[in-house]
């Protein structure tokens, strides 16, 4: 059985995260942790950090190991979209080029995210083995995100307190 089907189709149709605000979402998703610093940049929505991406696994086996401060992995707040952002000078955020979504391209579905984070007051290297059908990364300047599938009525991937799962 798919671990998706270990949760309510209702994470996969709505936005589990619905309802709170970007410091309440961080909270949730840290298992606890406050948030010790607020970023301001451009962004195409409030954004709310998972980690630091290590690594992607991409359809076809290939994948692509990441530097350390090259690229945060966040969570839209109101999407619930994975995002992928690089980290610019001071740790800090760049901002999204205008008109993001137009001018974004599909790159290739990903079947693997690794990120780094601390959640629950522990540091440690977290991944999702995303399932079928698989998210479709795509890419705008040096600002990717993972634009979930079409599932069953809803969407292949939801991020709630568990994490990215489906």
């Amino acid at each position: 059985m798919p671990i998706r089907d270990k949760f309510p189709a209702e994470y996969f149709s709505t936005n589990p995260l619905a309802g709170s605000t970007p410091h309440q979402a961080f909270k949730r998703l840290q298992w606890g942790n406050t948030h010790r610093k607020t970023h301001t940049f451009e962004a195409p929505e409030p954004m709310v950090l998972l980690g630091e991406l290590a690594m992607l696994v991409f359809l076809g086996g290939k994948s692509q190991k990441y530097k350390e401060n090259e690229l945060f992995v966040a969570v839209g707040n109101e999407s619930n979209y994975v995002y992928l952002v690089p980290i610019g000078k001071g740790k800090t955020p760049i901002d999204f080029p205008l008109n993001y979504f137009r001018g974004c391209q599909p790159i290739t579905q990903i079947k693997r995210i690794d990120y780094y984070s601390e959640k629950g007051g522990e540091s440690a290297y977290y991944y999702h083995d995303h399932e079928k059908p698989y998210p479709m990364l795509y890419v705008n300047d040096d600002h990717f995100f993972l634009l979930p599938a079409k599932h069953r009525g809803g969407r292949s991937y939801a991020v709630n307190d568990e994490g990215i799962i489906g």
